[in-house]
């Protein structure tokens, strides 16, 4: 899988709370502190792109009318669309929503 769209709560889980979890393992489990720089380095080597919502906005609107979803929803799925690539949330009920009319719309605890 060359490209995946993450809706941010799931990269925000990812992120901060394993930021922290690093931290704490450092402090109170004994992690190197080369181990933890280690850890950041390479989630810094990941390739993420930041795209603007405002390229997205005409599309994600139809898409939340159509879907009867938010707005901020429907921008993950926008780009997912507009990027033909999966898109991975943490938010089940979207997921459940989306059944039989966008497949490639993944709940997190299924995604590989």
């Amino acid at each position: 899988m060359d490209q995946v769209v993450i809706e941010a709560s799931v990269a925000v889980k990812w992120f901060v709370v394993d930021a922290n979890t690093i931290w704490k393992k450092q402090l109170f489990q004994g992690l190197a502190e080369a181990d933890a720089k280690d850890i950041f380095a390479a989630f810094r080597r990941l390739q993420i792109a930041l795209v603007p919502a405002m390229s997205l906005l005409d599309d994600a609107y139809k898409l939340a009318i159509t879907h009867r979803r938010s707005v901020y929803d429907a921008l993950a799925l926008a780009l997912s669309l507009r990027e033909k690539c999966p898109l991975v949330t943490a938010d089940e009920r979207f997921v459940n929503a989306l059944t039989g009319s966008h497949s490639q719309v993944i709940w997190v605890g299924n995604w590989p």
